[in-house]
């Protein structure tokens, strides 16, 4: 039965066309468009130009009737098919090598679409939205629409768009071809090491990431937007790090006793510190995590995690850092609980957490906030926290006696 679930999936398609027409300054070319599910469609979902074709799953939805997840699930699936339109359909790339053109640009609009249309979900976007935050968004949209409108109903390849971009951003000194080239057709992403003393940030030998320690580095170098902001500064600032430096050093104004160099994840880029950093980072965590951003505290936790594995950082280092899980618990944070011999560890930290929100069934929670619920009690249970266990009884005992009934 679809009955009832095609609305939400209708109003998001609407409100999409809307917003790329209001943000490419190009109408929708077509009389109409029709979004159509399939029982059986092996594509999941496909941007036919005026005849979206999905699988019941990316298009149907209900409260209700699917998990809170679900429902974020479907809204960027339909702003990414409808993104097509525009990326895609009116101007198409040029060759199979700038496919990135029509993807690229439907991954990353589908998340701002998303986010616009439903902001209190709080969902934002790589490489893209990492050229974005140095060239300034307005500036960024300016030319996306020279873009549509110039290779309209023709080919365009990435060196066509980089182009448009880089004589609106007006860089002082960097190619944006060359850094959007780097990171587009060279595999992986770099690896930084940053020091702060007092008054001096250093970011040292920018090598290729990878997640096993043993691999060497291949030679592959990128230019790199570097976002950085201390705790004396906390307006994020952006320095580069050319492909030819192997080194890069700059003052502060004031001295800072840490240093954040991916702030909210603008730049595509692997962040190790030093222990000392480290430390200091911690101290912030626990004395009030908030100072960083949500993207920011996961991604201190996750290079940290991986950089544990790789043996290049202490795991008391990263055991320090999450100590303020205990009082802020993020849908992230379910990847670390994989680790075995640590349950005494997990159930400190998930005890708060699953306190304040456990089986609360409020209906004002958004997607985000009632997947976070589920992450919480599949892994209290799994600790065997003594009240999910009972709470997860009670409702079975609930569910099985109104089946019977």
């Amino acid at each position: 039965m679809i009955e009832g679930q095609s609305e939400f999936g209708l109003d998001t398609a609407i409100r999409a066309l809307e917003y790329f027409e209001e943000y490419s300054n190009i109408p929708y070319q077509l009389e109409k468009i029709d979004l159509v599910g399939l029982d059986d469609f092996q594509s999941g979902a496909m941007e036919n130009w005026g005849l979206i074709t999905f699988r019941h799953a990316g298009l149907l939805y209900a409260d209700g009737r699917k998990i809170a997840r679900q429902k974020v699930q479907v809204a960027l699936i339909i702003c990414h098919e409808v993104a097509h339109q525009w990326f895609g359909n009116l101007v198409t790339m040029d060759w199979w090598n700038d496919l990135w053109l029509n993807e690229g640009f439907a991954t990353y609009f589908e998340f701002l679409c998303v986010d616009r249309l439903y902001p209190e979900w709080n969902i934002a976007s790589v490489i893209i939205r990492m050229v974005e935050s140095f060239v300034g968004k307005r500036k960024f949209q300016l030319s996306i629409i020279e873009y549509l409108n110039k290779y309209a109903y023709a080919n365009a390849k990435g060196s066509h768009l980089w182009e448009i971009v880089e004589k609106h951003a007006a860089l002082h000194g960097i190619s944006l071809q060359s850094v959007a080239n780097a990171y587009i057709n060279q595999a992986g992403c770099p690896e930084i090491f940053v020091t702060l003393s007092n008054m001096e940030i250093t970011v040292h030998n920018q090598t290729r990431y990878f997640i096993h320690g043993g691999m060497r580095g291949d030679g592959t170098k990128w230019t790199i937007p570097i976002h950085y902001r201390t705790n004396s500064q906390p307006e994020s600032r952006l320095q580069w790090m050319k492909a030819s430096q192997n080194k890069v050093s700059w003052p502060l104004l004031k001295s800072s006793k840490w240093v954040v160099a991916n702030t909210d994840g603008l730049s595509y880029v692997r962040v190790l510190y030093d222990a000392k950093n480290y430390a200091e980072l911690a101290k912030q965590l626990l004395s009030d995590h908030t100072v960083f951003s949500a993207v920011e505290r996961t991604l201190i936790l996750v290079d940290a995690f991986d950089f544990t594995k790789s043996s290049k950082l202490n795991i008391k280092a990263y055991l320090d850092l999450i100590q303020y899980a205990s009082d802020s618990y993020t849908l992230e944070h379910d990847n670390y609980q994989k680790e075995e011999n640590l349950q005494d560890f997990q159930r400190t930290l998930l005890a708060r957490p699953y306190e304040r929100i456990g089986w609360n069934t409020n209906t004002l929670m958004t997607p985000a906030q009632t997947g976070l619920q589920v992450v919480l009690i599949r892994n209290a249970c799994r600790l065997r926290n003594l009240d999910c266990i009972m709470q997860a009884h009670l409702r079975y005992k609930e569910w099985i006696m109104k089946d019977k009934k």
